[in-house]
């Protein structure tokens, strides 16, 4: 952090604290008490069998979500059939020809290319389509919040997508994640 503060002359973006420009995050969290726990929750964003007008092509259906315990510190959850096959595939379709080489850092603290990643990835924004919209608000019902701070000036970045071939990789580092509710 200090070295970042010293190369920009700013604050890491999800720094809170004492001199930090945000409050500590506040958000829901499921609870992991045991190793095995399922939480179920439903979400009203049925899923996509194809891409044309979402009246023939969601379900109307809600899909039942279940988050089981993996690990309890650190907090681990798997959430198995999240998305479709075709909303995969949608995913990987929207993502290809977007792909380029894998950056470290953001633009505006100014992106650059490091041995650390040797992937390709690329980013969808939410508002691409109506089925990553709609992804978003699953995504939302999942986490318990309103899906309107799901946006880029929210709380979220834009679905990144990481393509590898054998032998790349993007290796490990931490993403600060905070939600500023309020003011």
């Amino acid at each position: 952090m200090a070295e970042y503060f010293n190369r920009t002359g700013i604050q890491w973006r999800h720094y809170f604290g004492p001199d930090g420009p945000r409050p500590p995050p506040t958000h829901f969290m499921w609870p992991a008490k045991a190793v095995g726990d399922v939480h179920r929750i439903y979400s009203s964003q049925g899923y996509w069998h194809c891409s044309e007008a979402r009246e023939k092509c969601q379900s109307t259906e809600s899909v039942k979500l279940e988050l089981e315990v993996l690990s309890l510190k650190p907090r681990v959850f798997v959430i198995e059939n999240f998305i479709s096959e075709h909303e995969a595939d949608h995913i990987i379709n929207l993502a290809q020809p977007r792909l380029h080489h894998s950056s470290v850092g953001d633009i505006e603290a100014g992106a650059f290319e490091s041995d650390t990643r040797t992937s390709l990835n690329s980013w969808i924004p939410r508002d691409t389509t109506e089925i990553m919209d709609s992804l978003y608000r699953r995504a939302a019902d999942l986490l318990q919040i309103d899906e309107k701070l799901l946006v880029r000036s929210g709380a979220v970045e834009d679905l990144q997508v990481v393509h590898y071939v054998d032998g790349q990789k993007y290796e490990a580092h931490h993403d600060w994640v905070s939600i500023c509710l309020g003011s």
